[in-house]
């Protein structure tokens, strides 16, 4: 998988450079590439080398602070995007709740036939800034 990501990176190398301003040589090996694309993303890598069958092995894994520090980052982001959206969504209903109650307190201005009336006494209400606009203009 990683040779198939470094030969794909080497085929687009000029959509690499102007997509993520990252130079990728032709010479280079697939983990120096990887570890180009894990840095981007604030990522990196661990080796140790083992002797297999007579053979050096390496073998690479994803440094765990990294990790771990990545994950703290990401999280945060959702928490304040969450948060971003519960406060849209109180604006938007706190918004809804004034008009009702504007509606409201026109509906209980008003006497049976269109007048204002002097004779209700509710609740104080949230203040209406079309009750005077109304009031007004109310027929005669």
């Amino acid at each position: 998988m990683i040779q198939t990501l470094a030969e794909f990176s080497k085929r687009n190398a000029s959509h690499v450079k102007g997509i993520l301003n990252l130079t990728i040589p032709i010479w280079e090996s697939p983990v120096w590439i990887l570890g180009q694309f894990l840095w981007q993303l604030g990522l990196s890598t661990e080796s140790r080398r083992l002797l297999e069958d007579g053979q050096r092995v390496r073998y690479y894994r994803l440094n765990t602070e990294d990790v771990e520090f990545a994950q703290k980052v990401l999280d945060y982001r959702q928490r304040q995007r969450e948060e971003k959206e519960g406060k849209r969504i109180r604006s938007k209903n706190e918004t809804r709740l004034m008009r009702l109650e504007c509606k409201l307190s026109m509906v209980l201005s008003r006497g049976a036939e269109g007048k204002i009336s002097t004779s209700i006494s509710s609740a104080p209400l949230h203040p209406c800034p079309h009750a005077f606009f109304i009031a007004v203009h109310t027929p005669h």
